[in-house]
């Protein structure tokens, strides 16, 4: 169901409740980063899809493709896609 080299959302069987995760990390001094590949775009099984979709006034239900010269684009991923899991505590963001 999930492609192994892009996603932003948190594998439920290995991460039931990732903020809790995050948090014990915290708790012991450690810094956060996640590693991305966008190339692939967003997929339609991510969480945050409905919302990123809406954003970029794509209706079809379909895979969102990455688009790196599109300022909407760009503003929408970062709001919706990367912000929600700063405030949860990943600190850095290792792009690919």
């Amino acid at each position: 169901n999930y492609n192994g080299w892009t996603g932003y959302s948190w594998d439920k069987n290995l991460f039931p409740d990732y903020k809790a995760f995050l948090k014990e990390l915290k708790d012991n001094n450690l810094h956060i980063t996640l590693n991305l590949h966008p190339a692939d775009g967003v997929h339609t099984y991510e969480d945050m899809y409905d919302e990123f979709a809406k954003a970029m006034g794509v209706t079809n239900k379909k895979d969102i493709p990455f688009v790196c010269g599109n300022d909407d684009y760009w503003n929408n991923y970062f709001d919706i896609l990367h912000k929600p899991y700063e405030k949860d505590g990943v600190d850095f963001w290792w792009i690919d």
